[in-house]
């Protein structure tokens, strides 16, 4: 896939799944902002996709949710937030699968999960 499919279908699949969130493309990032009114991070925005010019790269980030408040008395707040975690894209080799599958994941941590268990096997076999 070229860069530009990569960011608009993934951002198209983004807000069919989580509307509850909006997606903006800027400066070759795609970004996620929570729109509910009751957080108090509403305008930090979430890089869920950046591309590097200089490498030809892309990288993947998921977003996590957090929570604040009491949890007895139900005055949680839930927000998103940036992964310090990110993941590189080999986004040539992209389809529509691959695509479903980072939306359908992305707050469950599976693929991380999976990247993670990847690379522990492959420095066991080297």
């Amino acid at each position: 896939m070229k860069k530009r499919t990569v960011f608009t279908k993934l951002k198209s699949k983004l807000e069919t799944a989580y509307p509850q969130y909006e997606y903006v493309i800027r400066n070759n990032a795609l970004l996620m902002y929570n729109r509910d009114a009751n957080t108090f991070i509403e305008v930090l925005s979430v890089p869920i996709l950046r591309y590097n010019e200089l490498n030809d790269k892309m990288t993947l980030a998921f977003p996590r949710i957090l929570t604040s408040g009491k949890i007895a008395s139900s005055e949680v707040k839930e927000y998103i937030a940036p992964s310090i975690d990110t993941y590189s894209l080999d986004y040539y080799n992209l389809d529509e699968t691959h695509l479903d599958e980072i939306v359908e994941n992305l707050f469950t941590g599976l693929i991380q999960k999976e990247v993670t268990k990847y690379e522990s096997m492959k420095k066991d076999f080297e």
